[in-house]
């Protein structure tokens, strides 16, 4: 039987779905200066891997020659990309990249924080649809390293104007006070860095709090990547470090991959 009008519509519509997700399934990733090298190819290999398994993915170390399509899952269209411009104030410049299923219809482009001294290379966000119709903000965030913990700290202090900041921002016609911030920021949860977000909520989260960075060795070393979420606005949990490479060492994965462990979470 031809199908005409809505319900042919409705049909193509569902061919070209991206992955289906039961729940936003997040996931953060340090890439280690993800570029176009020819020594990167098992690194991007193992990154558009990664990548399939999650509805949206925030990336950090985003280098100038990275070509976004090598590390984006699926079909043409199955999964989309938001990247931000190259930032930093010397000339080691990276950019930010959320890489998400197209069931998280976007509203509006990728926000740059206003650029300000009080960061190495200010957060981007982008809001995403949760599968019922609400949007959340997403935020990429890497925190520079710095020669002392101290800048590291500030950094994450500059984070609560920018909590307060996103909530206000109207993109594509909506605003959402829901927001997760996700990344590489340096420091451990328990942190005094992050007092100040924490301050704007009872029930602000920092989570997981476990070691993601890894040694030459491939040994975990510090625990440097986080979500940060108001509890009582998203629900997230099931914070996980993501998994290795099938049949593959820790060290291979830090000779060939990253230095940081990905780490996810899921908000039904």
């Amino acid at each position: 039987m031809e199908l005409k009008g809505a319900a042919a519509l409705a049909v193509a519509l569902t061919a070209a779905a991206g992955p289906s997700f039961a729940a936003v399934t997040v996931s953060s990733q340090n890439c280690l200066h993800l570029s176009a090298s020819v020594k990167g190819a098992n690194k991007r290999a193992e990154i558009k891997k990664q990548n399939a398994n999650y509805a949206v993915n925030l990336l950090q170390e985003v280098m100038k020659t990275a070509d976004l399509t090598q590390v984006t899952p699926g079909l043409p269209g199955t999964y989309l990309v938001q990247a931000s411009p190259l930032k930093g104030q010397s000339s080691y410049k990276e950019k930010y990249a959320v890489i998400y299923s197209n069931t998280q219809a976007i509203s509006g482009a990728l926000v740059d924080y206003p650029l300000t001294a009080k960061f190495a290379r200010p957060p981007s966000g982008v809001l995403l649809n949760d599968g019922t119709g609400s949007y959340i903000w997403f935020i990429d965030f890497h925190a520079v390293f710095g020669k002392t913990v101290k800048m590291r700290r500030d950094e994450a202090t500059a984070m609560a104007p920018v909590y307060t900041w996103f909530k206000a921002v109207n993109a594509g016609g909506r605003t959402s006070n829901r927001i997760v911030m996700a990344g590489d920021w340096n420091l451990g949860a328990t942190d005094a860095g992050f007092t100040s977000l924490k301050a704007l909520s009872t029930t602000m989260k920092v989570e997981p709090n476990v070691k993601t960075s890894l040694t030459r060795a491939g040994a975990p070393s510090e625990p440097y990547d986080h979500f940060v979420y108001d509890s009582s606005k998203v629900n997230a949990g099931t914070f996980m470090l993501t998994p290795f490479p099938a049949n593959k060492t820790p060290k291979w994965y830090r000779d060939n991959v990253s230095d940081h462990r990905g780490i996810s979470c899921v908000i039904p």
